[in-house]
């Protein structure tokens, strides 16, 4: 059965809200693992996007790619469709080999492309990012991920912006750290940049 070129739109929510057990919010990134998204498209469906949710906002798109900033990803990480994606829309993209290099540097880089295109500028920063050996404070593993230093010069640098409008903290897991110590270092971390 083909879709013949039938939009559809995945959406993970990883979550565990509401489960006996925790587990369920590994889902979505094991439903892509496994293949989802190459058997949708087998399938004749596109994995394009939903018009109907990408125009609930004030205005469409909410975001143009000049607008958005990727920084600290692992590459390794990518598949070709998301590589794909990423160079066809011009997305700005510092990886972590990049921003390892000069936490500093990239980060005002990053700041100052972002400054020249919006008003306001959020920064959106999981903890997953992390070298998860270094700092296992995110469910998600990235072994090839940032030091908390490294994390620090950037955000120090995203938040002393004129521009900089807030920053949004996600990913910690608490139950990684029983004696509070990598949280404690975390917010050390937020609190220093916010107060940069």
């Amino acid at each position: 059965m083909t879709g013949h070129g039938r939009k559809v739109s995945v959406l993970g929510v990883p979550t565990s809200a509401g489960s006996h057990n925790p587990g369920q919010d590994k889902a979505p990134a094991a439903s892509r693992a496994a293949g989802l998204i190459g058997e949708l498209r087998a399938a004749g469906l596109d994995g394009g996007g939903s018009p109907r949710l990408a125009r609930l906002g004030s205005r469409f798109p909410l975001l143009h790619p000049r607008q958005v900033v990727l920084f600290g990803f692992d590459p390794a990480e990518l598949d070709t469709f998301e590589w794909t994606e990423l160079a066809s829309r011009h997305l700005y993209a510092a990886p972590a080999p990049a921003v390892r290099s000069d936490p500093a540097g990239q980060a005002r880089q990053a700041r100052a492309y972002l400054e020249r295109r919006v008003d306001d500028y959020l920064v959106h920063f999981d903890v997953d990012v992390l070298h998860t050996g270094l700092f296992p404070l995110a469910n998600f593993p990235h072994f090839a991920g940032l030091t908390l230093d490294e994390v620090s010069a950037a955000l120090n640098e995203f938040a002393r912006g004129e521009k900089f409008g807030g920053l949004v903290v996600t990913e910690v897991n608490p139950d990684h750290d029983p004696g509070g110590q990598l949280l404690a270092a975390l917010v050390r971390t937020v609190a220093g940049a916010l107060a940069a």
